[in-house]
């Protein structure tokens, strides 16, 4: 099985259309986050509320990827899947590394500092977000000490122009993708993941169109 988790103030409506046709795969959405401050607890979180097993894949965007390392980390699965997101706090930019601060904006502002626009299907993601967690996981940010310790194979399926976790050399490169490539570039991440469910454990590299 393979867990997929969402980007920091979004839901699970962000994997629609080509990723409802996958096998095989749950996609979660962000627990009430009650007196975690680490992203060590709230990976601790989620493995509970959702029994993933050391057998399973764990992956996700942005935060939900940096998550799903943490959830590697403490239960050694075989491989972690990236889409946007960091293997470490470094490689994430001071804007987003900020972001505490701008829980007073509205979703759809919100959206419009992360990609620059904010069509109509992408602003619905972000309608239900929750101020707290994107607080809380901000604060938690600064702490983590990173996933680079996982034992997971890692697969990496960044966008080009991503300003805000810039697009790293050990990747499959998503030309023209931005931050929320999960939902800009469906189809392109599909079709990756696909692979590397059909093929087994992998760590990414090479270019999509």
């Amino acid at each position: 099985m393979l867990y997929i988790l969402p980007g920091m103030g979004t839901n699970n409506a962000m994997y629609e259309g080509p990723w409802r046709e996958l096998s095989g795969v749950v996609y979660l959405n962000w627990p009430k986050l009650e007196k975690e401050i680490s992203i060590n607890e709230i990976a601790q979180r989620i493995i509970e509320e959702n029994s993933i097993e050391s057998s399973d894949w764990v992956g996700g965007s942005s935060l939900g990827g940096m998550v799903s390392l943490e959830i590697s980390k403490i239960l050694g699965n075989p491989q972690v899947i990236l889409l946007g997101s960091a293997m470490h706090i470094n490689e994430i930019t001071p804007l987003l590394m900020k972001l505490a601060k701008f829980t007073h904006l509205t979703p759809v502002g919100f959206l419009q500092m992360i990609s620059g626009s904010a069509p109509m299907r992408v602003s619905q993601v972000f309608a239900n977000s929750d101020p707290d967690l994107i607080r809380k996981a901000g604060h938690a940010l600064r702490k983590w000490e990173g996933g680079e310790s996982t034992q997971a194979k890692i697969l990496r399926i960044h966008g080009s122009r991503d300003l805000i976790i810039p697009c790293p050399k050990e990747a499959h490169i998503i030309h023209g993708g931005g931050h929320i490539i999960a939902m800009t570039h469906a189809e392109e991440c599909v079709s990756i993941v696909k692979s590397a469910m059909e093929g087994g454990a992998t760590t990414g590299s090479g270019t999509s169109p």
